[in-house]
């Protein structure tokens, strides 16, 4: 009975482990935007300058550089 339960678990395991890997090998990968800012209008004025930052989460294999963002 314990033979045919711990087959069970490590079948379980494998199948929840191919699925995990094909999820993260098969991910073409893309950035994903986990903040978001804004300034209200009222405090803008001409002369100050403002830095407004948005956070960057990559989702995919490698470690890619950012060279233009638009």
């Amino acid at each position: 009975m314990k033979k045919i339960i711990a087959i069970i678990v490590v079948m379980i395991i494998l199948v929840i482990g191919s699925m995990w890997g094909y999820n993260f090998i098969g991910h073409e990968g893309k950035f994903t935007n986990t903040m978001h800012s804004s300034i209200v209008q009222e405090k803008l004025e001409d002369e100050i300058v403002f830095y407004i930052g948005f956070r960057f989460v990559w989702e995919g294999i490698g470690s890619p550089t950012l060279e233009n963002v638009e």
